[in-house]
């Protein structure tokens, strides 16, 4: 039997999970995810979970937390959108709960997700990353040289534009 997926908003409410979702990403994953610096901290995490304009959610499967997702830069068409899955959860296993997760979207909160593309800008360097994507339906549209600044190493980097039309 396959454990249910479903995705938890970080709020005021869910918040004190912060500390539990930040400790288990490694450093690298952190880097990787947040790698304009803003978050180094689990107080930066929650802070960021928590902005307006953020909607930060937890993904579940059955009992277990595997990572979360994140959309921001709200428009009436489309949003940027972000993903992590723990270490310990990579594979095909998180391939299935993050299509789920995709689904699940447009039917928690239809008045953001209901008929918007989802837009993805990943470091050029982080290929599975970009592979996790396109296994989940977003299609590639190519590179931008200099798009995104990694500010742990202090330069701008190459970002791979993917988007998702959940249709």
């Amino acid at each position: 039997m396959r454990d249910e997926t479903t995705i938890v908003l970080i709020n005021e409410k869910t918040a004190n999970l912060c500390p539990y979702i930040f400790d288990r990403f490694t450093e690298d994953d952190i880097k990787a995810l947040f790698y304009d610096g803003s978050v180094t901290c689990w107080q930066d995490f929650e802070s960021a979970a928590l902005l307006d304009g953020i909607y930060m959610w937890m993904i579940w499967s059955g009992t277990d937390c595997i990572g979360i997702c994140y959309s921001m830069d709200h428009g009436p068409a489309s949003c940027t959108f972000h993903y992590g899955v723990f270490p310990e959860y990579r594979g095909r296993y998180a391939l299935r709960v993050l299509k789920e997760m995709l689904e699940l979207l447009p039917l928690t909160l239809p008045e953001i997700y209901l008929d918007i593309t989802l837009i993805g800008i990943t470091p050029s360097c982080n290929p599975q990353a970009i592979r996790m994507a396109n296994l989940c339906g977003f299609k590639t549209v190519g590179k931008i040289p200099h798009i995104l600044y990694d500010a742990y190493q202090d330069k701008a980097m190459d970002g791979v534009i993917t988007y998702f039309r959940g249709e």
